[in-house]
């Protein structure tokens, strides 16, 4: 857990990192909410407490325009074996994610949220508990984020890398 905290501090460092030292500058009127704005095809992968459960290729994180510096980030269903039999985490819409950066470089985060979404014909509880995306000149160069399903006593983790 404290490793996963630990490479998204990274990740948002980086960011920052190059933000500071990039030599053009972005249009201020602009939202920088924009500039991670659309729809990024890859694989997820996921595991839990450092074991792979799964990879799902050929999946779609879209990520929409809320406001000037925040988006709404739509996280794609995903199946793994799990207890027997097939289990699914359906798509997530997380809203209010913080945008931070400029000059290229930017950061797509979330604290912890929980909510609610259809999962077959039932409602599930889910808490997602980590979410960090990185961003340079218009690319998604890292995304990861950690979901707890119902009542299960840890996290999954997932990472999509673009394709």
């Amino acid at each position: 857990m404290k490793l996963k905290k630990f490479a998204a501090l990274m990740m948002a460092g980086l960011v920052m990192g190059y933000s500071l030292t990039a030599c053009e500058d972005d249009d201020e009127d602009d939202p920088i909410s924009a500039k991670v704005a659309g729809t990024y095809s890859g694989t997820v992968t996921a595991t839990v407490m450092g074991q792979a459960i799964g990879s799902n290729e050929g999946l779609t994180v879209t990520i929409e325009q809320a406001s000037h510096n925040t988006v709404n980030v739509t996280l794609p269903a995903f199946s793994y074996s799990g207890r027997g039999k097939t289990e699914t985490i359906p798509a997530l819409k997380i809203e209010g994610c913080n945008v931070t950066g400029g000059v290229g470089a930017y950061l797509v985060s979330k604290d912890t949220c929980e909510l609610t979404a259809k999962n077959g014909d039932s409602d599930m509880n889910f808490k997602v508990t980590t979410l960090a995306g990185g961003f340079w000149d218009g690319e998604m160069k890292s995304f990861i984020y950690d979901v707890r399903p119902g009542s299960m006593p840890m996290n999954i983790h997932f990472s999509f890398d673009e394709k």
